[in-house]
């Protein structure tokens, strides 16, 4: 067989082809899978730093809700403890003027006492009626059928009270400013009711003590209505 130059020409040309190829090809191949490895690693990263963010985030979102919780724990002690403080003074301050109350009662009491032992006559009003009571030896409590707080109404006059200079030339029935919410329970010895109503069965009242002449008013006039 013979060959002219043209076909040594492509002969020689395809086995150049053939080798360059070859080497071209592992060279190709070593640059794909060079650069394969580079992206699975980018790839790689891309995911870690994704994971860490993420993570960042969970523990800023814990952190956030721990500091949220904190500052809601704070408020609720800060309110409760200002409670407990209101409270504790409201208790204090009711107590002190309870302390108080009671101490000018039992002055008043002690003043009303020796009153009654060296004045001869005595016109005692409204609170002033019942520290006499309480002095001579009566009981005061809370109205049980309510307070007067304004006008006292329906005072009638007892058939005693009709008798007695306090009432002289009087309607057996009247009305009267009052404004109490204690009464008289029970009278002094030998103690007389001279007028009542529907809230307070003793609206007037006289007794004698030591000599000492009582009379007592629940309302607050002299002046009927």
């Amino acid at each position: 067989m013979y060959f002219d130059e043209t076909a040594w020409v492509a002969v020689a040309f395809i086995i150049f082809i053939a080798l360059i190829w070859k080497k071209a090809s592992n060279a190709i191949v070593s640059i794909l899978d060079n650069r394969s490895l580079l992206i699975h690693n980018e790839l790689n990263e891309a995911k870690s730093l994704k994971e860490e963010a993420l993570e960042e985030l969970r523990k800023s979102l814990q952190t956030q809700k721990q500091v949220s919780e904190e500052a809601e724990n704070i408020i609720r002690d800060a309110k409760e403890t200002a409670k407990k403080i209101q409270e504790e003074a409201y208790s204090k301050s009711s107590d002190l003027i309870k302390r108080k109350e009671e101490q000018a009662r039992q002055k008043i009491i002690a003043l009303e006492t020796d009153a009654i032992k060296n004045i001869k006559k005595i016109l005692a009003i409204c609170w002033g009626m019942q520290v006499a009571v309480t002095a001579a030896g009566g009981t005061v409590k809370k109205s049980k059928n309510g307070a007067h707080i304004g006008i006292a109404s329906n005072i009638e006059i007892t058939e005693n009270g009709l008798k007695h200079p306090l009432y002289l030339s009087k309607n057996k029935k009247f009305n009267s400013p009052a404004f109490n919410f204690d009464e008289v329970v029970k009278l002094p010895e030998k103690g007389i009711c001279l007028a009542s109503n529907k809230v307070n069965k003793v609206q007037s009242l006289y007794f004698e003590i030591n000599q000492t002449k009582v009379w007592g008013l629940q309302y607050l006039s002299l002046i009927h209505i």
